[in-house]
């Protein structure tokens, strides 16, 4: 039993050094309800192309939830990788927190908020074995027009960034 406390608090202690490390280098976007409704705004159906061929190859559904207060993202919807993000303000900070096929649950803050995009960077994680494992590490929404938005999401693969997964949706007529 001690031996496998201690290597929980040794997981707890990595990816607190890795969020502190995170936060040091790319400090909070202040926001308010303005930048969340951009998100709200996504409410609906949504074809996505995950490899660039213009075609569907699944789709993401956005819905506004709790009194107007968090906006779910399910991706992938019906796959048995199907995942969610919740994204809400937490003060004057917006927050994503993706629960992930890995099992496993990063949140992520706005470091960058501009007139087309918002850039979520590492907070912390939750459900994280190792260090080591697979997990998202950041993601980035681009708001194209109101049909159409491109996400990238950045994982953390052995303890270095993976490459950028990026996805186009479009919204379902």
């Amino acid at each position: 039993m001690p031996t496998k406390l201690m290597l929980l608090s040794a997981s707890a202690l990595l990816a607190s050094c890795a969020a502190t490390e995170t936060a040091a280098t790319f400090p909070e976007a202040p926001a308010d309800d303005s930048h969340l409704e951009r998100f709200r705004s996504l409410a609906g159906e949504w074809d996505v192309d995950l490899d660039g061929d213009g075609q569907a190859d699944c789709q993401n559904h956005y819905s506004v939830t709790a009194g107007g207060s968090a906006i779910m993202e399910a991706a992938f919807v019906g796959a048995p990788h199907e995942m969610i993000s919740m994204i809400h303000l937490d003060g004057s900070r917006l927050m994503l927190t993706h629960y992930c096929a890995a099992r496993n649950q990063p949140r992520m803050v706005a470091r960058e908020i501009d007139a087309d995009s918002v850039a979520f960077g590492f907070l912390d994680i939750t459900n994280l074995s190792d260090p080591t494992d697979t997990y998202i590490h950041h993601a980035t929404f681009r708001f194209v027009d109101a049909d159409h938005i491109v996400t990238t999401w950045v994982s953390s693969e052995g303890g270095e960034l993976g490459e950028p997964m990026t996805f186009e949706l479009t919204r379902r007529e």
